[in-house]
């Protein structure tokens, strides 16, 4: 299984949102190159929807499965305001959290629900491994 990235900002929260994806997309990849998830041949797409509540309306979720094209498309709406704020752990839970509805999905690209609930242990191990650790 591959993971794939890209999003739908505003000039506010575009570069939050695009630091967040270039430490989690490589992550998650070797996660899911370790795991046994990847003997199932599928993409995960996500395009996390970070938009301010004048414009979540014009960019409304929209994740589907392409049976066909053996791809998921998960396409949420992320919480604005936490991209707006300097604090890394936050958007790193926020994205990753994100993705949690694809657990229920993964069946239709063939993973078992053992597969399935590793997938949701990836991302909470994702978090683990990029969370930023304060010095005291």
């Amino acid at each position: 299984m591959d993971f794939w990235a890209s999003s739908e900002t505003d000039a506010k929260t575009g570069t939050a949102v695009e630091r967040t994806r270039r430490r989690v997309e490589p992550r998650l990849n070797a996660l899911l190159a370790a795991s046994t998830l990847s003997s199932i041949s599928g993409e995960i797409r996500y395009v996390p929807i970070v938009m301010p509540p004048e414009l979540r309306a014009r960019y409304p979720a929209r994740s589907r499965m392409r049976k066909m094209d053996r791809v998921y498309v998960c396409a949420p709406q992320l919480d604005y305001d936490t991209f707006l704020t300097d604090d890394t752990n936050t958007h790193l839970t926020c994205y990753l959290n994100g993705l949690r509805e694809c657990v229920s999905r993964l069946s239709d690209l063939g993973a078992t629900k053992e597969q399935s609930e590793e997938f949701a242990g990836l991302l909470k191990r994702c978090l683990v491994d990029l969370s930023v650790q304060s010095e005291l």
